[in-house]
């Protein structure tokens, strides 16, 4: 499950995605319905001991270069 929140931490939704073992998935835009905002997503799983690997990454609106995000271990 993805968290998102806005820049001052109000909670907007909640994402789901199903993932097979040593699988990959992506979302596009995760953002897109609260364009333009900044913010952050919050990753987790219902699976107990659940081991998986996240990052973000935006598009420079000039160039398309892509900036890895990389994540925040809390």
């Amino acid at each position: 499950m993805i968290d998102l929140y806005d820049d001052e931490g109000a909670f907007l939704e909640t994402k789901t995605m199903d993932l097979a073992p040593w699988s990959n998935q992506q979302f596009n835009k995760i953002f897109g319905d609260y364009a333009p905002t900044d913010g952050y997503a919050d990753v987790r799983s219902d699976t107990a001991d659940a081991a998986y690997y996240c990052y973000g990454s935006t598009l420079d609106s000039g160039s398309s270069d892509p900036t890895t995000i990389v994540p925040v271990i809390q």
